[in-house]
């Protein structure tokens, strides 16, 4: 059973997941939770679908991945307008009920894996005003808080959250084991009680069936949601070099929109500095597959991450990468084998010296492509993801 957020990485984490699961005679139901703004998609297959509609929606804000509003505004880092918060804390509480409700009708020997904290804390609370026996375990993604960037503290309303469901779930679930090392020590947890288990990629895609024509060709591909932590405008400031030196190249950016002034900042300065930019937006699945299999390269300068499924995606297409020397990408990359290089955030120089040495060198590319394609075919598939989750099931109801 899976509680789902709305996130975008975070549905199709549990959408791959739970359909994998389900291919391995796992009954599986997912708890939908839908949002005014952000739909989230269905899982295929034999797993069973429960809808919880946001009473809330009519006070979603546009421009929000959890429907609650944003946090930029806020007098207090790390909360959300009180409106707006309690909003969805009432929403996630009615989402919890659902789930306790479904396993009061289900066997003994239940798992709800939940992937957002408060989610997990009303649920390990009704477990108990309710004396339900399903186990709890919860999948964290929450660098900011565990693995934070140098100079930008996690908030008080992020460490609160993110303890009180490490404290009260029966597992935890981390993407890396630095990560998880770091939990144990942070949250003062038993080594037992944590395990990692990085997110693999869909590797069954047949690329065959598109013909050039197919592709969406640009130089440059970035894919991720636009806001301040993902830092698209240090590559803006590296195509500004570049141009200074004769070097044009296409970039383009893909993903929604989190924060809408950043966007405007990033479109301004393209602007004003001539920049062969393009940014689309939103796209489909199918869509996304014909920018990977067109770019050139791909980047992802961020100054935090969660688990980066762009990283793998760019690495199961065959495309090399570019990536800051931050968690997870320090654990699940080696350098000069299956990406060309993990730069710090903020060193322009090396960004642009990397993205110039990719740009000239097309054996560099495919070589480095090749080597990246079969690293993640071999170690990092979404069915190597659900046998370690299946493993990891069998082991908790053996204790």
């Amino acid at each position: 059973m899976f509680g789902e957020t709305g996130a975008d990485a975070v549905s199709r984490i549990i959408k791959g997941l739970s359909t994998r699961l389900c291919s391995f005679g796992i009954q599986v139901v997912v708890i939908d939770i839908q949002t005014a703004v952000n739909q989230t998609k269905r899982a295929d297959g034999c797993v069973d679908i429960e809808r919880v509609r946001n009473p809330f929606g009519f006070m979603v804000r546009k421009g929000s991945s959890t429907g609650a509003g944003s946090s930029e505004n806020s007098p207090i880092p790390g909360f959300v307008p009180s409106i707006w918060g309690f909003a969805q804390l009432f929403y996630f509480f009615f989402a919890a009920l659902k789930v306790a409700s479904l396993s009061v009708r289900m066997r003994q020997g239940t798992f709800v894996h939940v992937h957002a904290p408060w989610q997990t804390v009303f649920l390990a609370c009704e477990r108990l005003l309710l004396n339900l026996k399903f186990r709890l375990v919860y999948t964290t993604y929450n660098h900011s808080v565990l693995m934070p960037t140098s100079g930008i503290m996690p908030s008080f309303g992020g460490v609160l959250q993110e303890y009180m469901a490490i404290k009260m779930c029966d597992h935890v679930v981390t993407p890396t084991q630095p990560v998880a090392e770091r939990l144990t020590r942070m949250f003062k947890v038993l080594p037992s009680k944590v395990s990692w288990i990085p997110y693999g990629v869909d590797n069954s895609l047949d690329h065959a069936k598109l013909t050039d024509e197919d592709l969406e060709r640009t130089d440059i591909l970035y894919v991720a949601r636009i806001q301040r932590r993902k830092n698209q405008m240090l590559i803006l400031r590296a195509l500004e070099v570049l141009k200074n030196e004769g070097i044009t190249p296409n970039f383009t950016m893909v993903g929604p929109v989190e924060e809408a002034t950043y966007l405007d900042e990033l479109l301004r300065f393209a602007e004003e500095k001539s920049l062969n930019i393009k940014w689309v937006g939103e796209v489909s699945d199918e869509r996304l597959r014909r920018f990977y299999l067109g770019a050139l390269l791909v980047v992802i300068p961020s100054i935090q991450e969660t688990q980066g499924l762009v990283l793998f995606d760019a690495m199961a297409f065959g495309k090399p990468v570019v990536a800051s020397k931050i968690e997870p990408f320090i654990s699940l990359t080696k350098e000069g084998q299956n990406c060309l290089k993990l730069i710090e955030p903020n060193d322009l120089e090396d960004w642009v010296n990397s993205i110039k040495e990719l740009l000239s060198d097309s054996t560099l590319r495919e070589d480095l492509g090749a080597r990246a394609r079969s690293f993640v075919n071999t170690k990092y598939t979404i069915d190597m993801t659900a046998r370690s989750y299946l493993h990891l099931f069998d082991e908790l109801a053996r204790t």
